[in-house]
């Protein structure tokens, strides 16, 4: 499979996020208003207009 249209749009995350302090849900809800938080630790992201899906643990 083939994910180079992924590249992109996750390297845009990955700069989102090391940009940002969340100290609640609601704070990256504000930010990601697509994410889907699972659990208290786990938020699941679209990914280039919901093309992909990313599972993070937050910690």
């Amino acid at each position: 499979m083939n994910y180079k249209f992924a590249e992109q749009p996750l390297k845009s995350w990955i700069q989102e996020v090391e940009n940002s302090t969340w100290k609640n849900s609601a704070q990256l809800k504000s930010k990601f208003r697509n994410a889907s938080i699972i659990t208290s630790k786990r938020t699941v992201f679209n990914i280039k207009g919901n093309d992909y899906r990313l599972i993070v643990d937050i910690e």
